[in-house]
This record gives C-alpha cells, sequence and structure tokens, in this order.
C-alpha cells in the first residue's frame, strides 16, 4: 500500500514537473498565435513534437491552430492524439467533436461529444453540438431531445430556439417553424437565417418590401461578417424572386454570390484534372478485370446529378414506397475515395492509377461498412436505401466496383434552369459548391459534369436511368412507374403523394418537396435571359456542345 502511494506520489510530482516545464514555452506560443504570428507558433509547436511525440499539450495548441487555418485533416490527426493523451478533459473531446463535424464526418463526432458530455459538466453548448450531429444524421427525435437539454441550461438561448425551429422545418411541421422563428425574431430582429427560412416558407406575404428593407440594412451594417451579408442578399434577391422583380432580384443575387465568392474557392483546372483521371482510370477493360469482386447487396440506390436538379423530389417519391427508405446525403463514397487515395508509406500501387494492379480483397470490405452505415442511416427493415449525395457521380466507378448489384437513378435539368437556380441559392457547404457563386463557372461545372456522366453511361456495367426534372413535374406517375421498376420494386400508389411523405428532409428543397409536385419553375431562365450570358457562353462552348445532356 505504501509503494502504491509512492508511486501516485511520484505519477503527481511527474505531472506538475511536465505543466511547470511547459507552462513557459506554452505561453510563447500563445503569445506568439495572439499576436499573428502563426507560422512561428506552428514552428514552435511542431519543434515541440519531434523532442515528445505523444504531448498531449503541444499536439492540442497544434490542432487549435490548424482547425483555425481549416486544415482539418492536420489538425484531426493532431486532435486525435491529444483526445488519447486527456482522456477525461471534456475541452478536448469537444474540439475534437468540431472537427469532425466540419469534416462531416458526423458519426465520429458523435461519439467524441457524448465523450465529452459523459465526463462532463454538461453545458447547453454541448447539447447543442449533439443536436446538430443528430439533424445531420436524420434523427430529428434525438436532435429536438438534444435542443430542449440546452435550452433547459440556458432558456432562451437564440441559437438554439433557431435550431430547434430549423428541426421542426425539416421534419414538415412549418407551422411550428414560423412560431419559432418569429420567437427567434422577438428575441433578435437581426437574425438574418430566421428571415431566410420565413422567406424560404413563403412566410413573408404582404410584408415583402419592410422585410427586404431590413435584410438590406443588415448587410450594410457596419463590421457584420461577410457570411451575414451573404445570407441577408440571398434572402432579400429570393424575397423579390417571388415578387417577379426579375431585374432586382438578380442584382441582389449577384451582389450575393460576390460576397460569398470572397470566402470559397473553386479551381476550374482540379475539376478536370480529377475528371480526367476517372476516365483514365476507369475503363472498359478495369470493369472487366474486377469483375464480380464487390458484395452483391441489391440495398443501394444512388441518387446522382447536380444541385438543384429535382433529386429531392425523386428521393422524396421513391421514399413513398412501403419497400423504400432513405438514408439522405451520408458521404461515405466520398470518404472511401479519399481513404483509398491516401498513400500508404508501404504502398506500392496508387488509388486509381494501379486500380487493375492492386489487391481487390483488401478493398472489398469497405463495401461492407458502406453498407453498414447506409443501413444504419435508413433502417434495417427496408429493401431499398437511397443515398443522394449527388457527388457520387463523380464516384460512379468506385461504386460499380465496390457494389455491382446496386441502383443508379440521375437527374436531369433544363441546364439554364439548374444554372440559375444554383446562383440563387445559398448553399451551406461552401467549398463544395464554391462553383455556384459565379454563373461562368456553374456553365464550366455542367459541361465538365455531362462529360463525366458521358464517360459512365458508356462504359459502366450497372445501368443508369436518367429522370428528367421537366418530365417528372408534367407526368409524375409514369416517370415514378420507371424508376421504381428500375430498382426492381412492384409499383406502390404511394409514390404519387410525395409532399405527404413526413420523413426529415435537410437539403435547399426542403419547403418545395412537402408541396404538391407543380411545373413553375419549368423555363424559369427566361426571365433573366439578359443577366445570363456567362453561363449560355458556356453552356454553347465546344466541349459542352460535344457532350451529351439536355
Amino acid at each position: 500500500m505504501a509503494q502504491a502511494t509512492k508511486a501516485g506520489d511520484a505519477a503527481r510530482g511527474s505531472e506538475t514537473d511536465n505543466l511547470a516545464t511547459e507552462a513557459p514555452r506554452l505561453a510563447q506560443i500563445q503569445a506568439l498565435a495572439r499576436t499573428g504570428r502563426q507560422g512561428e507558433a506552428e514552428d514552435a509547436l511542431c519543434r515541440w513534437i519531434d523532442k515528445e511525440p505523444m504531448s498531449g499539450e503541444a499536439h492540442l495548441q497544434l490542432g487549435r491552430l490548424l482547425f483555425a487555418d481549416n486544415r482539418l485533416v492536420e489538425a484531426y490527426g493532431c486532435y486525435k492524439i491529444a483526445a488519447t493523451q486527456f482522456g477525461e478533459r471534456s475541452d478536448v473531446w469537444f474540439e475534437f467533436g468540431r472537427c469532425l463535424e466540419m469534416m462531416r464526418h458526423f458519426d465520429a463526432a458523435g461519439v467524441a461529444f457524448d465523450r465529452a458530455l459523459h465526463i462532463g459538466p454538461q453545458t447547453a453548448e454541448l447539447h447543442m453540438a449533439l443536436g446538430r450531429i443528430y439533424g445531420g444524421l436524420g434523427q430529428p427525435q434525438k436532435a429536438m431531445a438534444a435542443i430542449d437539454a440546452a435550452l433547459r441550461l440556458n432558456p432562451g438561448d437564440v441559437d438554439a430556439l433557431s435550431l430547434r425551429a430549423y428541426q421542426l422545418q425539416i421534419s414538415g411541421d412549418f407551422s411550428g417553424a414560423r412560431d419559432g422563428y418569429l420567437a427567434v425574431l422577438a428575441a433578435d430582429p437581426r437574425r438574418v437565417d430566421a428571415h431566410f427560412r420565413l422567406a424560404d416558407m413563403g412566410e413573408v406575404a404582404g410584408n415583402e418590401d419592410t422585410v427586404v428593407d431590413g435584410l438590406l440594412e443588415a448587410a450594410n451594417r457596419p463590421g457584420a461578417k461577410i457570411e451575414f451579408k451573404a445570407v441577408a442578399l440571398f434572402t432579400a434577391a429570393n424575397v423579390r424572386r417571388k415578387q417577379c422583380e426579375f431585374d432586382q432580384a438578380f442584382a441582389l443575387a449577384k451582389k450575393a454570390n460576390a460576397l460569398a465568392r470572397g470566402d470559397a474557392r473553386f479551381e476550374r483546372s482540379e475539376l478536370t484534372a480529377l475528371i480526367d483521371r476517372q476516365i483514365r482510370c476507369f475503363d472498359a477493360e478495369t470493369f472487366k478485370a474486377l469483375e464480380g469482386l464487390g458484395d452483391a447487396s441489391t440495398k443501394p440506390i444512388f441518387i446522382v446529378g447536380m444541385p438543384r436538379s429535382g433529386s429531392t423530389l425523386v428521393e422524396q417519391v421513391l421514399s413513398c414506397h412501403r419497400d423504400i427508405s432513405a438514408a439522405g446525403e451520408i458521404g461515405k463514397i466520398q470518404n472511401i475515395d479519399a481513404l483509398l487515395a491516401a498513400p500508404a508509406d508501404d504502398a506500392r500501387f496508387l488509388y486509381p492509377s494501379d486500380l487493375k494492379s492492386m489487391d481487390f480483397q483488401k478493398i472489398r470490405p469497405l463495401a461492407g461498412h458502406y453498407l453498414e452505415t447506409l443501413t444504419e442511416r435508413g433502417g434495417v427493415g427496408a429493401s431499398r436505401i437511397t443515398d443522394k449525395s449527388l457527388f457520387n457521380f463523380l464516384h460512379l466507378g468506385l461504386i460499380a466496383l465496390l457494389l455491382p448489384k446496386s441502383h443508379i437513378i440521375h437527374c436531369r435539368r433544363d441546364a439554364r434552369d439548374l444554372g440559375l437556380s444554383c446562383f440563387f441559392q445559398k448553399f451551406s457547404a461552401k467549398n463544395t459548391l464554391a462553383f455556384t457563386n459565379d454563373l461562368g463557372d456553374i456553365g464550366f461545372y455542367i459541361a465538365e459534369y455531362r462529360r463525366m456522366m458521358t464517360h459512365w453511361q458508356e462504359v459502366l456495367p450497372l445501368q443508369i436511368l436518367d429522370i428528367e426534372y421537366e418530365d417528372m413535374v408534367q407526368n409524375q406517375e409514369a416517370v415514378s412507374a420507371k424508376a421504381i421498376a428500375h430498382i426492381g420494386l412492384g409499383w406502390d400508389v404511394a409514390c404519387l403523394s410525395p409532399h405527404k411523405n413526413q420523413r426529415a428532409v435537410k437539403t435547399a428543397s426542403l419547403w418545395q418537396v412537402r408541396q404538391p409536385v407543380y411545373g413553375s419553375s419549368v423555363g424559369v431562365w427566361r426571365n433573366y435571359e439578359a443577366h445570363l450570358e456567362p453561363l449560355l457562353a458556356e453552356l454553347d462552348s465546344k466541349k459542352a456542345r460535344a457532350s451529351a445532356g439536355p
């Protein structure tokens, strides 16, 4: 017993010595970061880690610097070590969770936040974080419980009230959402997000001028953040658009996108290089060489295409079927692609360049991991589950190899309406969708996307069903029946009433899909034709004319 006591005293003494040694170094590094000398602070932390590779404090501080610089993958590695070293520090697990959340690894982020909550103390901030995660995972009941827990700890918190109203909105309770957003505005009339959501639900009728004036005042407020200004202008643009004030609406959308563009990044050459690589590596020979090596599950339905192409409507229609559930946008395939592409120290082959030479038996288990995630999100009772990660159109080759019995539905729309709709939309994934802030970039992206889909149509060993948005809104029953037959199921009349589907919808179309199917969004581009030259020029380019599509 005495020996144990001595050992404990020695350990505590060692911790005290470490803290005494670390404190001056830590203070110096924090001073560097505080005075804007992040590079010097990072160098100092790297030297610290070189000397003490498992220093929790050094990794924690470096993780914070990298996270603040949006270098999320590097920050993740630092936070992972810090969480291992500081197993019982709630703040470390919370920060680790925030990093994972920003990387859109919602399952892992939920584990980190839950760990922080278990360690304690329970804070409103932690419950709010879990509310966001459960919302991202498509679990609205758990999300609401977490948000309500946050409100019990911090009654009247405007962020929590806004998130609660949003959860009601995506669940289809528009009356409750309206009351929630009005409560937010009563507490803080400057909350642009509440104005945005009310306008999106059509809840500003008769007060359009007052709302727009308030939004413009907010956008011009000195010291307002760029994100705040952009949301205000996007909201004002969409209010004017619904009033058929087309020129004013476009001018406001143009200003909003100019602000958003300054905070995002899109490189045309990177997209072209990615598609060139996919076309080069996933050819007919590759599919023939690796035929039959994947998982034979027929459960996945991949809905792919461009944003604003009618994909949410298609997802709603399909998930009305008694044997189909919707998992939303789970992003798992993109994660698998990134995992395979990450070079290992002992790797003999690189993905996807050396795909035919790689040991596919080591890759095949990834299909099982994907199916586990899909089933967890979509439920165990469904024989088919949709994954509406639209940018999977870039990864259909990998999907065909991993899941050769899956079903592909490609949503298409007149590129002029599609491009205009993207331009008027404030997307939350600003880096992935940075191209939507410029009409020329939108046209370029559409042309490259068409080139990718043309290649898949030619070589993919899976049948792709194209669904035109214009056909869906004009002939819903026929198009829906064709889609159900494509995935090998019998007809269900419930598919004719997608607006009655009570599942949570989180996309930009969350209000529209709760309404009966309508065709008023077809041909809208004609109202803005005088402003669309950059978009139309890209669509009329040689590259676009040589591609398939509308």
